[in-house]
Parts: C-alpha cells; structure tokens; sequence
C-alpha cells in the first residue's frame, strides 16, 4: 500500500513539486543488502477511459532511470513511450511510439533527471498523458492503516451536497451494522466511500480489520461488490490479517491474494485462483490449515514452497 501511495505522490509532485538537485524520499529494500544501491521499481497496470494502460519507472533519491507507458486502446500492446538512462553516457536514449499524439519533443526538454516525462506531459496539457495523470489525482484513492481526522472530508462534503446526508444515513439504516459500535469510524470513512462508490474511484483501505469493525467491514465489501450500489464500476483494494474475511459470501475466490514471504525476505502475491479449492470447501479452514500458504512461519518450519505442491 505504501508503494501505491508513493508511487503516486511521485507522480503528483515530479513536474511542479521537486526542483533540480532535489531528493526523492525512497526507501530500498532494508532486508537484502544487495538492494540498498539499486533503484526502486514502481509499476501498476490499470483500466482507465475503457483503455487498459502498463505504466511504470525505476528511479533512487536523485535519478530516473526508466519510464515507459504501454497503452492497449484495442486490445494490443502499444508502446506509446519510453525512457532509459545511459550511466556510461550520462544521457537518456527516448523512444515515442507512433499511437502517442501530440508534442513530444517539446516537453521533453522540460523533463529533469529527478522528474517524469508522463508529469510535465500533464502539466503542459498533452490530451493523452493528461488523462493518465488525472487518473492518479482523482481516481486513486487511499486511506492508510493509521488514518486521522478523515471526519473532516465527511463533514465538508455532508455541508456541500445535500446528497451525501441522504447516502450516509443509507449507509446506518437497518440491521446492517451495530451503531453503538464503529459509527465514529463509519463516519470518518463515510465521505471516502462515497465518493468512491459515486465516482467510480479506487479505494484502498490498509489494514481493513485496524480500521473498521468486522460488521461495517463486510458492509463496505458488499456494497462494492453490489452492482445495484456500484453502478459506475468502483474498485475497493483492501489489506487485512482477519481470516474471517475468507468467505464466499464477502469475496470470491478470484477477489483474494495473499501474500507469502520469500527466502530473500521479498514479499510474493499471489491469487487464490492458483489453487484448485471445491465449492464446498470453507477458504477460511483451508487457509487456517495452510494448504495457500501465506501463513507466519518462523525459522526451521516448512516454507511457501511446501505448499506448491497443493497448486493446480
């Protein structure tokens, strides 16, 4: 979640909010001491306008190395830009496809070592870069694990539209949630939500479980899994430790990854679409009984690849 949230800060800030000289705050990779010279890579693939976009960079506290931005507007990969750095040369080698439109060579030249061509392409109102760039402003949404005074995005909106008051009292209506218990918090995310379901937007939740109750939790997962209450295609990305979450009743099956320490300490994501589960059998068991792996070992216990063998 930190890495989304990064990466789009990165995004936001490259053209207007760094300087030349200035630093990025990145952090490497601390559990393997290979990492602490090598750039961050920082890559999402999202849909966007109906077209299906792979964007991505790799850069340290001073340098961009690589950024590149593939477009499939039917179907097909196109590579609509790309960038690398020549350390040896200390110049960048630039490829523009031909499905980019536009000026290129101009902004390019606007384009420092520490910033994205893809932030000053919005900055100087490129008709298709622009559009890539306001899905990262506007349609990225992310509530930390530790989040604060969120109550004032949902107050601000209940004073500005009318609606909202209309929505969140939806929201608290009936048997769905316990009042005495999580309102405050339904509050504070209430405005988020909202919005989300309202716009179309990205909401991601870290650790869902810290957050909410469970019964606002499963309520929120619902609604966004409710095309009746979805009608503009939101998208909700949630983290959490609560295996009671492992229900086919709250998610799918294709709706669930989880994620496995490595023995170099990464951390790998995978689908539980990987294994072949019956339909009747309880996710939340098979997982509890280790057969998806993703389960805290410790040292001289059997690994993730122990249970490779349970896949497909």
């Amino acid at each position: 979640m930190r890495a989304i949230h990064t990466m789009g800060q990165i995004v936001l800030q490259s053209a207007t909010g760094m300087q030349l000289g200035s630093r990025w705050n990145i952090e490497p990779f601390r559990l393997n001491a290979d990492y602490q010279q090598k750039p961050s890579c920082f890559e999402i693939i999202f849909i966007h306008d109906n077209i299906r976009y792979q964007y991505g960079f790799s850069l340290d506290q001073e340098r961009v190395y690589e950024e590149w931005l593939i477009a499939y507007p039917k179907g097909r990969p196109q590579t609509w830009f790309e960038r690398n750095y020549r350390s040896e040369e200390q110049e960048y080698d630039w490829y523009f496809g031909r499905g980019l439109k536009g000026e290129k060579e101009r902004i390019k030249g606007f384009v420092r070592p520490n910033s994205l061509f893809l932030s000053h392409a919005a900055q100087n109102n490129h008709p298709q870069l622009g559009k890539i760039f306001i899905w990262f402003s506007s349609k990225l949404k992310l509530i930390p694990a530790r989040f604060q005074n969120l109550s004032n995005f949902t107050a601000l909106k209940f004073d500005r539209y009318t609606n909202y008051s209309d929505n969140f009292l939806k929201l608290i209506k009936g048997d769905h949630i316990d009042i005495s218990n999580g309102i405050q918090r339904l509050f504070e995310i209430g405005g988020y939500w909202i919005d989300a379901l309202d716009n179309g937007e990205i909401l991601i939740i870290d650790e869902l479980d810290r957050s909410l109750n469970s019964d606002i939790s499963t309520y929120l997962i619902k609604e966004f899994n409710d095309k009746a209450a979805n009608q503009n295609n939101a998208q909700l990305i949630v983290t959490t430790h609560d295996t009671t979450f492992l229900d086919r009743e709250i998610f799918n099956q294709d709706q669930v990854w989880l994620m496995q320490k490595d023995s170099n300490n990464s951390t790998k994501l995978y689908s539980l679409l990987d294994f072949k589960i019956r339909e009747d059998e309880s996710l939340q068991k098979g997982y509890l009984k280790g057969r998806y792996g993703a389960m805290p070992f410790v040292s001289g216990l059997d690994s993730y690849d122990t249970y490779k063998t349970t896949k497909n």
